[in-house]
């Protein structure tokens, strides 16, 4: 267990921030959506709004293209 209480906030909602072992058992849309029915992951959460505009954000953030293999990629690349 680490000591996470010299850490002066903590997003609870930072669903994507995953071991990569825990991360390739979950799609990336599913960091945008509380469903966990296959059809909410795999297909609506990609057309939200938040997942969406999440994607343009996250590239600026990370300078690559705003989609979500380019993302992915990126994040491999850099690591947590």
């Amino acid at each position: 267990m680490r000591d996470l209480w010299q850490i002066a906030a903590i997003d609870q909602q930072a669903h994507n921030l995953l071991k990569p072992e825990v991360f390739a058992r979950f799609p990336y849309p599913s960091a945008f959506t509380e469903g966990h029915h296959k059809a909410i992951v795999n297909h609506h959460a990609r057309h939200t709004l938040c997942y969406r505009r999440s994607l343009r954000d996250i590239a600026q953030l990370l300078q690559c293209d705003p989609t979500e293999s380019a993302i992915l990629a990126q994040r491999k690349r850099l690591g947590l």
